[in-house]
């Protein structure tokens, strides 16, 4: 099932892992300080996935192709797994946008 999955790391912090229905991994968050922090980037990731010019596309040094999204202030809220192609890569920012619809 389709979900945001919220994980301690090592060093303490928070970050979030949203998951497709496959329970394969889209997009990973940065740190937060906290598990509240955390859960409010989860709110501001899904009102910011609802615009399309929210997603920035990018290609790697070793042609992997990702994209991030980035809230209004400038700061990166989550980024993608590196994708194969661009059609994966542009589905995929697809899925992000329709699932985030659905969870307003």
């Amino acid at each position: 099932m389709e979900s945001f999955i919220i994980n301690k790391t090592s060093s303490g912090e928070f970050q979030f892992i949203l998951k497709n229905e496959k329970n394969h991994i889209l997009m990973t968050s940065g740190s937060y300080l906290t598990e509240l922090n955390c859960k409010k980037g989860i709110e501001r990731f899904k009102i910011y996935a609802q615009h399309h010019n929210k997603f920035y596309k990018r290609t790697s040094s070793n042609w992997q192709f990702y994209f991030y999204l980035k809230a209004a202030n400038g700061h990166i809220i989550s980024i993608s797994k590196p994708h194969d192609s661009v059609l994966s890569r542009d589905q995929a920012i697809d899925w992000v946008k329709k699932f985030c619809s659905k969870q307003s």
